[in-house]
């Protein structure tokens, strides 16, 4: 496991979606495709790779865009393409061209849980070995400020580029999914003034990197206060994020609704059940399924 995932969650996933053996939700491989947004050469931001799933984003059909972010191991590892393969096919309603779902690589080919060598050491022994490099590509990779930039000047205006109407983005917007650190970064994303992003989930969220660099966790989950969104912690996760706790309280407050409409625990499953957990076991794909449900009813709900 990574360092900022609680004790006792799930190891570090296969390096591919498709390896054999291996499911999520009946899937096994991927059927959309990865491309690359080019370089915002005049705005100098790099270029990023990208996977897009379910409709072309020129459909005229299109009523969602969903991004997904993934945890730290990376857009190439675990469950995450095959996650946006079925939310793309669930949010049409089995009707083509409704939805796209994107998994921009924000890490640009260097995630920031890169378990080569604590994949032959035990715990906390092979966590101890990585944490320096780990640490530092956590503080100076995916900041803040770069996320922001990511966003603002290349993700967002590449899919306008798209659209079949550019001008329609600003009146449909985007909705997001985040695990484990991609629930910051859409707790990020849903702070940011002037970001087009109409509400998010955090599947087995973690927000401790914002209190261990760049401020507090408490102020940031008020900051998205404003914008609909769901927490879906496990058993493992931290208390702040389930019914009770300091987070979802808060957020209840702000959102006028009561805690169980906020979060809801799935106290079976360990952290990172959903992104880098094996379907082929029955109890953790009955909560897959579960946790897929929940998305799809939230996002339908609340991507008006």
């Amino acid at each position: 496991m990574s360092a900022c995932c609680p004790p006792g969650s799930e190891g570090a996933p296969p390096p591919s979606t498709s390896t054999p053996g291996r499911s999520f939700l009946g899937a096994s491989s991927p059927r959309g495709e990865a491309v690359r947004i080019p370089a915002a050469a005049e705005e100098d931001v790099p270029s990023m790779d990208c996977y897009v799933s379910g409709a072309p984003l020129s459909s005229p059909a299109l009523e969602r865009v969903v991004l997904v972010f993934t945890d730290v191991f990376g857009y190439e590892a675990g469950n995450h393409r095959l996650f946006a393969d079925v939310l793309a096919a669930r949010l049409g309603g089995g009707e083509e061209g409704r939805a796209t779902v994107l998994v921009p690589d924000l890490f640009r080919g260097n995630p920031i849980a890169q378990p080569i060598l604590s994949s032959y050491l035990p715990d906390p022994i092979g966590i101890l070995a990585t944490l320096p490099a780990f640490l530092y590509r956590m503080r100076f990779g995916c900041t803040p400020q770069v996320l922001e930039r990511d966003l603002t000047r290349l993700i967002f205006p590449w899919i306008k580029s798209q659209l079949k109407s550019p001008e329609k983005f600003d009146e449909m917007g985007a909705s997001c999914v985040g695990f484990c650190f991609g629930g910051w970064v859409a707790a990020r994303s849903l702070a940011m003034e002037g970001i087009p992003m109409r509400c998010g989930v955090g599947v087995h969220p973690s927000f401790i990197m914002e209190g261990m660099f760049w401020g507090d966790e408490a102020e940031l989950v008020r900051n998205t206060g404003a914008k609909p969104i769901l927490l879906l912690p496990a058993g493992n996760d931290k208390k702040s994020t389930k019914a009770g706790g300091e987070h979802a309280r808060a957020l209840a407050v702000a959102r006028h609704l009561p805690e169980g409409e906020i979060t809801r625990e799935f106290p079976d499953m360990k952290h990172g059940w959903v992104s880098r957990g094996d379907g082929t076991k029955p109890a953790v794909a009955k909560r897959q399924e579960e946790a897929m449900d929940a998305v799809v009813k939230f996002l339908e709900k609340n991507h008006v």
